[in-house]
């Protein structure tokens, strides 16, 4: 097991990697399959330096937050590298956000710098950023486009001044998907991000893993195999994206040890054509989250040894972990050293064990919790009662110090690996001029197990004729893909109580009817699985 002290030098990337670059310079660090490039630890750092050098030049220094929009890369990594050894902040933007949901998040960020690839310069044109914009796709940049990348192969390899970081100083501001609202910006300390790690997966893990990097890296999921490696001094197989059809190749070219798998991903590697060697792999764990049922015949058919999963938000600390190798039936995690936990009911008062209620957070090192949603102090007031986090997720107590989640407090849909706010697609949704009103529920995914679709329900205005095609063809205009809707029913009206609130619950229950619309049977084809 790695035991680290809880200091700047052991924690901070810059620091780590540093250190790293001295100890093995030689040693692998990372390998971009997609780009057919691979990092020493050695090379990793200078190119850290430049990118930092180049920055620097850009005016960006301690504290500026640096917004990016891009894919998995070794730009973007070296991006994050750079950006961090100045002390600067980095803030990924989620590549499938267009018009007022990127303005939103340029909005509360008001970055020094945009760094953005050559495909999304369009979405980003689009709502009229005002902070300079550069790109890092080197390969197709114009000669009019600021090459962030050719600046940096240009710079001194040399580390920029020391910022003189710690354990509690910000390292990102990564977005949650806005289950109550818009979209927050959370503000994470390095520490946060160590403790990610800590209990649940430096126990199980060694130097001589190979991380896979298919996670995206404006997701916390996609942070904690980098935090991993920087921690193990191990290697990460860096990919744009989680490709179903070469995920095995990658595994089994690039000597893949430890992976992070999402259910849906899990669902459609398992639906793929059984083959004779599927067992022949070096994968020989995996994290899974929250998700668990079905692992066990999982792990069998691709020879899988191990396991784990814990429990996280882009806001904690990971407080609940299984351990290695859990039941598919036992609980989502105990409770980690170093943290507290409690279930509450709606009035903040500790309920019996076995009753369903909030669950609520504090650790005993404060670095290990987010500094806030940036820009808004009345949610980072609302989100701490007396010291603890709300997490806005329902658990039950399951035994002495074991707890299970039951289901987001908040309106929000899990579909392919997303969380999306019912809010933002309902204001969505509302903006056609033949809605009337419109409700959003998720409904149960046929295909993947715990997963969800998106049921639209809509009342038309007066008079007005609507088309669950047309609808759609509107939505599929504004939203990402994961976000638009499969399922839509047109109502006469909707469920409401007594202070006209509607009654989502009502139309979650009732699920797809023969009346419901599915744009899969109108062919229309299946969102978001390429």
């Amino acid at each position: 097991m790695v035991r680290v002290t809880q200091s700047a030098e052991n924690i901070v990337f810059r620091y780590v990697l540093e250190r790293h670059a001295r100890q093995a310079p030689e040693r692998t660090f990372a390998t971009f399959p997609a780009e057919g490039r691979t990092w020493t630890w050695a090379e990793a750092d200078a190119a850290a330096n430049r990118m930092a050098n180049a920055l620097a030049e850009l005016g960006v220094g301690r504290g500026s937050r640096v917004a990016v929009l891009s894919e998995n890369s070794s730009a973007m990594v070296q991006v994050i590298l750079g950006t961090t050894k100045l002390g600067a902040i980095y803030v990924p933007l989620h590549t499938s956000w267009r018009g007022e949901q990127l303005e939103h998040g340029l909005g509360i960020v008001h970055p020094h710098v945009i760094v953005c690839q050559v495909q999304y310069l369009e979405s980003m044109a689009a709502v009229g950023a005002s902070a300079p914009t550069v790109v890092i796709d080197c390969d197709t940049a114009g000669p009019d486009l600021d090459d962030l990348v050719a600046r940096a192969d240009s710079s001194s390899p040399e580390p920029p001044p020391d910022p003189y970081l710690d354990v509690w100083d910000p390292y990102a501001v990564i977005f949650t998907s806005g289950t109550t609202g818009r979209s927050k910006g959370v503000l994470c300390p390095y520490g946060q991000l160590f403790a990610q790690v800590e209990h649940p997966m430096l126990p199980v893990v060694t130097a001589d893993d190979t991380f896979l990097g298919d996670m995206p890296l404006f997701h916390v999921g996609g942070l904690l195999a980098m935090m991993a490696v920087l921690q193990l001094g191990a290697t990460w197989v860096v990919t744009p994206r989680i490709r179903i059809g070469t995920y095995w190749e990658i595994v089994r070219n690039h000597g893949v040890t430890h992976a992070t798998l999402l259910p849906q991903v899990a669902t459609f590697l398992q639906k793929q054509p059984e083959r004779p060697d599927d067992a022949v792999n070096p994968l020989r764990i995996i994290m899974t989250g929250s998700f668990s049922r079905g692992l066990d015949q999982w792990c069998k058919r691709f020879g899988v040894k191990n396991r784990y999963r814990f429990y996280n938000s882009t806001e904690l600390c990971a407080p609940l972990m299984t351990g290695l190798d859990p039941e598919e039936s036992a609980s989502t995690g105990h409770v980690r050293p170093g943290v507290a936990v409690d279930v509450i009911d709606s009035e903040g008062k500790s309920v019996e064990r076995g009753t369903v209620g909030e669950l609520i957070v504090r650790s005993s090192r404060p670095w290990e919790m987010f500094l806030g949603y940036l820009g808004d102090y009345t949610a980072t007031s609302a989100a701490w009662t007396d010291g603890w986090f709300r997490s806005g997720d329902l658990f039950v107590q399951t035994g002495e110090n074991t707890y299970q989640h039951v289901d987001r407090l908040a309106d929000a849909i899990r579909r392919r690996g997303e969380n999306i706010s019912a809010f933002e697609l309902e204001e969505v949704i509302l903006r056609h001029p033949a809605v009337y009103s419109c409700a959003v529920v998720g409904v149960p995914d046929d295909e993947v197990l715990g997963d969800h679709d998106i049921k639209a329900c809509v009342q038309p205005r007066k008079g007005e004729t609507l088309d669950p095609a047309e609808l759609v063809a509107f939505l599929d205009e504004r939203l990402p893909p994961f976000a638009v809707p499969r399922y839509v029913d047109i109502l006469e009206e909707l469920p409401r109580t007594a202070t006209t609130k509607i009654r989502k619950s009502e139309l979650r229950s009732a699920g797809v009817t023969d009346s419901t619309w599915d744009r899969n049977s109108a062919g229309n084809g299946v969102i978001g699985r390429d």
